[in-house]
């Protein structure tokens, strides 16, 4: 099917280019293809991508040139810019595929490094690393001097892999690589290589604990930045230099001025003036109420801002694949009205946009029942998120708007503090339930019992309770749990862990979880009080058994000198 498809869309380049001489369509692309590269030095991200698609409009989509690995390389690149880090790096495979069938190294190396950075960004570390190392390899010694797009040099790609090295917590191997890379554009005057490889120092040196050096280099870039005329590496800058002066901060917001002033004056990337008040807000927090939200109302414009760009690209994809499915049925229209005086013919083609057309009908339908899934899965897990996250966010912004009026050094004062510490701890425990309900690592029996014997232990510790556990999972270790059943089972004995630190007054509580050959056997003793009645829990107890029943189990209470829950999980 891919084949025929692709022969159909060729046939259709064919005949859509034939309308243009081929010189003036040339020229046509490599204008609007320097337009785009032209408006995204400019940081004009949206303008860029529009002279951008209309350079994919005009080429040959199937062809495999140097044209092709120049479109790919900046797609994925304003990808980049964007964070739609997933599709940089897919736009840097398909310009990788095509400078290497050319066999174009310096193409090759170039594709490498965009495919890096957003490797780095989606936190793919090691993968990034390989992606630099595989750009040095394929970088030529005597690359071309004269391109259609500005490539990458040798620092840039020195100067990424010592970011690399940062992030991985090998700083000496981040010093050599930026020492190589700041070498190479002092040499060569690089007019973003030196600040770059500058700002890069002062990170080294701040994950060392070195401020005074980090503080120099840092200043260092800004003047170099300046002097470049990179207004998004001085924003930078100025917010590292906020970072290494936080114990001065609000006394000294030379730097955050500074900053603001430089916004004011220049047009800079979304995503640089984001990640300017993202540090100002760590120099801030807690010391001036008023800045920090100035700066949380700041990042929630941009924030906002983003979200739309992201929304135009997204549009903008969908689009494309909207009129090439056209061109490929409008071929179709063409190919039948020039043939129809060959009837064979005719119904051979029939035949065959008939079976695509199924083919296409089926593919679609069972992505589409994917992606219901995965939006069913992703509604629950916001419902989820909401309902428990929401309230406590709530109620933590509550007690800190009261803790913002009352006087310092009063009893109210940490109480409120506990308050919210507790919130917050609460938060925390949920979000790292949801998580891991939602590892596939963690889908085992074993698995499952050495998380909750975990949280029983770290609940219990510090209390006048003492805990014991016991385990004997006999067949079940390996045994998959899925992510519903394990967050329902956890949840429920959670709820019954803290129902006995709270109210059942006891010194002692043991768990129990024995495995057999078709169900899971847990058991949860105390030597408290118990309860009396069936709603002693409120609304725990009836969460408790919705839990265990949703799951398929069975949940019992006796009361034996204490309280003793048994429940029964089958497989």
């Amino acid at each position: 099917m891919k084949k025929l498809l692709i022969l159909t869309w060729s046939l259709f380049s064919v005949l859509a280019h034939s309308q243009l001489p081929e010189n003036g369509k040339e020229e046509k692309i490599r204008k609007a293809f320097s337009q785009a590269e032209a408006y995204l030095e400019k940081d004009e991200i949206d303008v860029a991508q529009k002279w951008l698609n209309l350079a994919q409009d005009l080429i040959d989509l199937e062809a495999v040139d140097t044209m092709t690995c120049y479109v790919n390389s900046l797609q994925s690149e304003l990808f980049y810019y964007t964070a739609l880090y997933e599709f940089g790096k897919n736009q840097a495979q398909k310009s990788i595929d095509a400078a290497t069938k050319i066999n174009d190294p310096l193409l090759v190396a170039d594709a490498y490094f965009f495919k890096a950075i957003n490797q780095f960004e989606l936190k793919e570390f090691a993968n990034a690393e390989k992606s630099l190392q595989l750009a040095r390899h394929y970088y030529p010694l005597n690359p071309r001097k004269h391109t259609l797009r500005s490539v990458i040099q040798p620092d840039h790609i020195a100067n990424n892999l010592a970011q690399v090295k940062l992030k991985i917590n090998q700083p000496d191997s981040a010093l050599y690589y930026n020492r190589n890379a700041y070498r190479y554009a002092q040499k060569t005057k690089s007019r973003r290589g030196i600040p770059n490889c500058e700002q890069t120092f002062g990170e080294i040196y701040l994950y060392q604990n070195r401020p005074d050096s980090a503080r120099y280099y840092f200043s260092k870039s800004i003047l170099s930045a300046r002097n470049s005329a990179y207004s998004d590496l001085e924003l930078i800058g100025y917010g590292f230099l906020m970072q290494c002066n936080a114990p001065t901060l609000p006394n000294d917001d030379y730097y955050y001025q500074s900053g603001l002033e430089l916004m004011q004056r220049k047009s800079v990337n979304l995503a640089f003036r984001r990640l300017f008040f993202e540090k100002s807000l760590l120099a801030y927090r807690g010391q001036n109420p008023e800045k920090e939200n100035f700066i949380l109302n700041q990042l929630i414009v941009l924030n906002g801002e983003i979200s739309e760009l992201n929304n135009y690209f997204l549009q903008s994809i969908t689009k494309d694949y909207i009129k090439n499915e056209h061109k490929i049925l409008s071929l179709e229209v063409q190919r039948l009205k020039k043939e129809k005086d060959i009837v064979f013919f005719q119904l051979l083609m029939a035949i065959f946009f008939v079976l695509a057309l199924i083919l296409t009908v089926i593919i679609i339908r069972r992505r589409n029942k994917i992606n219901l899934q995965l939006l069913q899965q992703k509604n629950e897990i916001s419902k989820d998120l909401h309902d428990d996250i929401g309230s406590g966010l709530s109620s933590i912004l509550i007690h800190s708007d009261v803790l913002q009026k009352q006087t310092a050094n009063t009893p109210e004062l940490q109480l409120l503090s506990d308050k919210i510490n507790q919130t917050a701890t609460e938060i925390s425990q949920r979000v790292s339930t949801f998580v891991w309900s939602l590892n596939d690592k963690h889908n085992t029996v074993a698995s499952f019992t050495d998380y909750f014997l975990s949280y029983a232990e770290n609940l219990f510790e510090g209390t006048s309770i003492d805990f014991r556990c016991h385990s004997d999972l006999g067949p079940l270790p390996e045994k998959p749990i899925d992510g519903k059943l394990r967050k329902n089972l956890f949840l429920a004995l959670k709820e019954i862990l803290n129902n006995t630190l709270k109210h059942a007054q006891a010194t002692q509580v043991e768990a129990r979880i024995t495995g057999l050959r078709n169900h899971l056997h847990i058991t949860l003793c105390d030597n408290g009080k118990g309860f009396q009645r069936e709603n002693a829990f409120g609304n725990g107890l009836t969460n408790i058994r919705n839990r265990i029943e949703e799951s398929g189990g069975k949940i019992s209470f006796e009361h034996t000198g204490g309280l003793r829950i048994v429940i029964e999980i089958p497989f």
